[in-house]
């Protein structure tokens, strides 16, 4: 089995919560199950009850993931039950999706895509935490509880109405996240909670190389800090409908982001030319790459309230971050080095 990345002994041992750490599996299905809505085909109501008994299993994996650095045992675990669902999930989105066409149901095709798009980012979340780090199971866990819930509470309703006599209406253009449950915290764990969030602090800082400047790796430090903030509003959001406010607090902690990246690459660009670094064209082309892609989701968050985008933009962010700075930034430390730019003794720690 694949080794996997950890930046220190203690890295994968305090993660961020998205339920109340001592819910036992019990209560977490409890909590989720009464916010299931029944499908009148009565074979895919029992189906979404198996895919809801092996995400309970998910959430049992992940809470070990939260107290403790997992053993290779327990990572063996977690992609047994990830297996599972990946077969369990093809096999009941094939049964809907033979309904659908012997029942000539209009809304087939956009079913079919839903389903595709779960299975990739399944798939992708799966990746990063088999090649980089367990930090990213609470977010497979928030990616599965908060697609199972929108699409059998609202695009499987569609079906059932339909199987019930009722016309097909087109889905309407998404403006929320209306149907994912909301999982209560209690108020007396919260001390818990902002314990686990500085290991997840700790863990990406961790992560980012000293790349020999003071002032960039205080800018990195500030970006994780920020994606720290970011995961931390997407975690309290992703189990409940924001409010008009929270989507504020989201806007703003967003352009707060763009507007320190564009900072950031302004300093880093200047140094970099003024050392005449060999790959800065390169280098500044990625910047704008980064900056135009983290507009158009923006953009696309702005127009479609929908909490699912805000996930993807987390994992965006989160992934352009450690990938730009360990595999990027890591290459101009020789030359900015050479130049004078690292004072005597200063490594930005």
């Amino acid at each position: 089995m694949a080794q996997h990345k950890e930046s220190s002994p203690t890295a994968a041992t305090q993660l961020p919560l998205c339920v109340d750490p001592i819910t036992s599996e019990e209560e977490f299905r409890l909590q989720l199950q009464p916010r299931m809505r029944q499908v009148a085909v009565p074979s895919f109501h029992d189906q979404h009850l198996q895919l809801l008994s092996i995400i309970t299993r998910l959430y049992g994996v992940m809470r070990i993931f939260q107290r403790r650095r997992p053993s290779q045992e327990e990572y063996q675990r977690l992609f047994n039950v990830l297996d599972e669902l990946k077969t369990y999930a093809v096999f009941h989105f094939g049964d809907e999706e033979a309904y659908m066409q012997e029942n000539r149901f209009p809304g087939l095709q956009i079913h079919q895509e839903s389903h595709r798009r779960f299975v990739a980012k399944l798939l992708k979340i799966e990746a990063k935490v088999r090649n980089e780090s367990s930090v990213f199971v609470v977010d497979l866990l928030h990616m599965v509880v908060s697609w199972l819930f929108d699409h059998i509470n609202q695009m499987d309703m569609q079906y059932s109405k339909f199987a019930q006599g009722e016309p097909y209406r087109p889905p309407p253009e998404p403006t929320r996240s209306t149907s994912t449950p909301k999982i209560k915290t209690a108020p007396a764990k919260m001390a818990v909670a902002d314990h686990h969030w500085q290991g997840y602090r700790n863990s990406l800082l961790e992560r980012l190389p000293d790349v020999g400047v003071a002032i960039l790796n205080k800018q990195h430090h500030q970006l994780a800090e920020q994606l720290v903030g970011l995961q931390s509003l997407v975690d309290r959001l992703v189990t409940r409908k924001p409010g008009k406010g929270e989507w504020g607090q989201v806007d703003g902690l967003l352009a707060f982001l763009s507007n320190y990246a564009a900072k950031h690459f302004l300093d880093e660009e200047t140094l970099l030319r003024q050392a005449k670094y060999s790959d800065l064209e390169s280098h500044c082309q990625e910047h704008a790459n980064f900056s135009s892609q983290m507009m158009r989701m923006r953009q696309q968050l702005q127009r479609e309230r929908q909490i699912q985008y805000l996930v993807d933009l987390h994992f965006f962010l989160l992934d352009w971050l450690l990938t730009h700075v360990s595999g990027t930034d890591v290459k101009y430390v020789s030359a900015l080095a050479s130049k004078g730019n690292t004072p005597a003794g200063d490594k930005g720690k």
